[in-house]
């Protein structure tokens, strides 16, 4: 594993070939770019179902019966998280990765240690993937937690690959063209059981 330094995360964006919009300069740190929270958030309200089987294909069962509720906020505008609370949010930027590169996220640790987790489950963002990064968020703290749109929430490695893939996306999937919050859809969960 090496990541991209600074300096080779720039001359990657200099060229074209990976692109964050909008960009700031300012968020390229010496092996990492920070990435900031958007400004929307769903959560799961209920649902009828008892239980998550992927397993056993309840979860096209799930997806299509849970009663979500989507909240935009100003862009200057913050979301309260309960403690114990799960919702997904998205980055404010939009990351276009070159077919030879893929990226890694990490949540940043001094969200952690607030009892912040912020996830994006694989953690990996595919050679050629372009779009807005869906970040899975839970309060693991005893207090509710503000989420500011616009905070750094989650910081983007780069690295590398000795070799383009032979397998990459050919269009663009729902999740890439969405500029919202996308949840799993069932053939996918089901996918990656395999």
């Amino acid at each position: 594993m090496v990541y991209l330094s600074d300096i080779e995360i720039f001359n990657l964006r200099n060229k074209g070939e990976f692109k964050i919009e909008p960009f700031e300069p300012k968020l390229v740190r010496s092996i990492c770019v920070e990435l900031r929270l958007g400004n929307r958030f769903t959560t799961i309200m209920s649902s009828s179902t008892n239980y998550i089987d992927p397993i056993a294909g309840l979860a096209e069962e799930y997806i299509t019966t849970q009663k979500l509720s989507t909240v935009e906020v100003l862009d200057s505008g913050s979301y309260i998280i309960s403690p114990g609370e799960y919702v997904i949010g998205i980055t404010k930027e939009k990351i276009t990765m070159p077919k030879t590169h893929y990226g890694s996220l990490f949540g940043r640790a001094s969200m952690g240690r607030l009892g912040l987790q912020v996830f994006c489950s694989g953690g990996f963002v595919d050679p050629a993937f372009s779009g807005y990064l869906t970040l899975e968020i839970f309060n693991a703290s005893k207090v509710p937690i503000m989420l500011r749109a616009g905070m750094p929430i989650a910081k983007l490695t780069v690295e590398e690959l000795k070799v383009v893939p032979t397998v990459l996306r050919p269009s663009l999937t729902d999740y890439e063209r969405a500029a919202e919050v996308t949840l799993a859809k069932a053939d996918e969960v089901e996918d990656e059981t395999a």
